[in-house]
């Protein structure tokens, strides 16, 4: 607890020194804001928006948590551009682990955040356990991201491309709930399990299922990614 608590001080220490990432640690309230103040705005006031709020919301769970991920992509490009990477990767302490150490802030970050966007936004009665569920799997797409962008990318510059690429990607399983008849083409993208429990989750509805096959493609691709970080950051 001691290592993980000096490593997020450091990382937020070099965060606020950003201005641009600082500016990103706001990007979640404004989406609160959002789902908060808009969408019921909408509903109201342009009745035939209604059918597709469900969707602002669900969209809403994942892009707090890929602000997170963005920050620390930016972090670990820093490191690399610096060469404190190669400091690190000499360190006496399992690579993975240390990995893992560094991203428990922003998966905690993002877990809390969507928690508290499914618990205060008055559109659906989310129940509390469902709602923890589904906050604890949209929040493993802050070390997705970071841990992607960080291992693509080799410089900020193209490090912001590879995540505007990246969360296209994220979004993209939205589309079959438009495409019914072809919606498992989307089934490669993790969130698409994601986006399905959750819906199904709002409309009262089985979703246990996708929940766990979420989690399932979710975790495996986080596993993968820390193995492909492993070899790109710390040469």
């Amino acid at each position: 607890m001691k290592q993980f608590l000096i490593t997020a001080a450091n990382d937020f220490k070099l965060i606020f020194r950003d201005h641009s990432l600082r500016a990103f640690l706001f990007m979640p309230i404004l989406i609160l804001f959002v789902v908060y103040f808009l969408c019921p705005y909408l509903k109201v006031t342009y009745p035939e928006t209604a059918p597709y709020i469900i969707y602002i919301v669900i969209l809403s769970c994942t892009q707090a948590s890929t602000m997170y991920g963005f920050i620390y992509s930016m972090v670990f490009l820093d490191e690399r551009d610096t060469e404190v990477a190669k400091m690190y990767g000499v360190l006496p302490i399992s690579k993975s682990g240390f990995i893992l150490n560094r991203l428990l802030t922003p998966y905690l970050l993002s877990s809390l955040t969507t928690f508290m966007i499914m618990m205060l936004q008055p559109l659906y009665t989310l129940p509390i356990l469902g709602s923890l569920g589904f906050a604890s799997l949209f929040g493993l797409l802050a070390p997705i991201l970071a841990l992607a962008v960080g291992a693509l990318a080799n410089n900020k510059i193209e490090g912001m491309t590879w995540f505007k690429g990246l969360n296209l990607i994220i979004i993209l399983p939205l589309t079959a709930f438009f495409l019914p008849d072809y919606k498992y083409i989307f089934s490669f993208v993790p969130t698409f399990w994601a986006y399905t429990g959750m819906h199904h989750f709002i409309m009262k509805e089985a979703y246990l299922l996708f929940l766990a096959l979420g989690f399932l493609f979710t975790l495996l691709t986080l596993g993968l990614l820390v193995r492909f970080f492993i070899k790109r950051h710390f040469v």
